[in-house]
């Protein structure tokens, strides 16, 4: 009994570890796409088809090529779009600068910038306003980019709209009614 007790707990602890040893040969997949000429994105689809995930294959990417950073983001956020805000904290945590992370997220997934802000945040709290900056910042180039200038969610412009002006001086009634003169009196 004790034996098979042993076996089975044997057995057990080594699952984990087949399991991480075989993840890395999928996504090294990504890395042999990448220098047999194909781009990031085709080396992320292969190695998904492998069966590594698209954060393994981008982590596989970014270690063989750091410099690249960016574009491998990008890459990641194109091949599953819904994901952006958990691909960008995963490379702000694979060492990728938060602001090159979420502004190659967001430019690659412009609606999802909401939760690339959230997951940014949430994974590098230190760097929220550098962040925030960021995406407003891929916003606006989005925006260019679709000749669409100032209608993101979180534009960079300072126009005001039409029939509100601000800090002009007003001369007359702001149409408030004054209180009333009755008084109070204890029931």
């Amino acid at each position: 009994m004790r034996k098979s007790l042993l076996g089975l707990v044997l057995v057990a602890a080594m699952l984990p570890v087949t399991v991480v040893h075989a993840a890395p040969a999928d996504a090294a997949k990504a890395v042999a796409a990448k220098k047999a000429g194909k781009s990031n994105q085709q080396a992320i689809a292969e190695a998904v088809a492998a069966g590594a995930t698209v954060q393994e294959a981008m982590a596989a990417l970014l270690a063989d090529n750091p410099a690249d950073a960016s574009n491998i983001v990008s890459a990641a956020v194109a091949a599953a779009p819904t994901q952006a805000g958990a691909i960008a904290a995963f490379a702000i945590q694979k060492g990728v600068a938060p602001t090159v992370a979420v502004a190659a997220a967001t430019a690659a997934a412009p609606t999802q910038a909401s939760a690339i802000q959230t997951a940014a945040v949430q994974a590098a709290p230190s760097q929220a306003t550098a962040i925030n900056q960021a995406i407003n910042s891929a916003l606006g180039q989005t925006a260019n980019n679709n000749q669409q200038q100032g209608s993101g969610v979180f534009s960079n412009t300072s126009s005001v709209g039409t029939g509100i002006s601000v800090g002009a001086g007003s001369t007359g009634s702001t149409g408030g009614g004054g209180g009333g003169s009755g008084s109070a009196s204890p029931t």
